[in-house]
């Protein structure tokens, strides 16, 4: 399981250290990172998992998109970005550029735990994050309560 926030940066090679936590949490494949641009509540981020993580979506996706169409788009949406990135004997995975570029890693990078995934993100993010996490709580309760029908 990923827990906690881990303060870190990207260093001048691109590389980001992954705390040695979140390594022990992957399964099967440890030698590798799954790393795919998103968005956390309108802020840009990269979701971080192991490969048997991307397994379990494929085959959720397998199961509740019964349409040709529905598939392709989320398999699109969560495949066509992603990189599996191999760590190195120090636990950092090389960023490409486009994936720094995406979350804004240049003044920082926070590994975030997210349970079954964690999150890569600049601190401006995290903060951004943090102070819409009340309002997105309420909505989700609202929702919960027949309050979003």
């Amino acid at each position: 399981m990923f827990m906690g926030t881990h303060i870190g940066a990207v260093d001048a090679k691109g590389r980001l250290g992954v705390p040695a936590r979140f390594r022990a949490a992957l399964r099967g494949h440890a030698e590798t990172l799954v790393v795919r641009p998103t968005a956390v509540l309108g802020v840009a981020c990269l979701s971080c998992c192991d490969v048997a993580a991307m397994e379990e979506a494929l085959a959720a996706i397998r199961q509740s998109a019964p349409f040709a169409e529905d598939r392709l788009v989320l398999g699109l949406d969560m495949f066509a970005d992603a990189q599996e990135l191999k760590f190195d004997a120090g636990g950092r995975v090389r960023m490409p550029q486009a994936l720094i570029d995406h979350a804004a890693l240049q003044a920082g990078a926070h590994c975030v735990g997210a349970g079954d995934r964690f999150f890569v993100m600049s601190p401006d993010a995290q903060a951004a994050i943090q102070k819409t996490l009340p309002a997105a709580r309420q909505q989700m309760s609202s929702s919960a309560q027949g309050g979003g029908q």
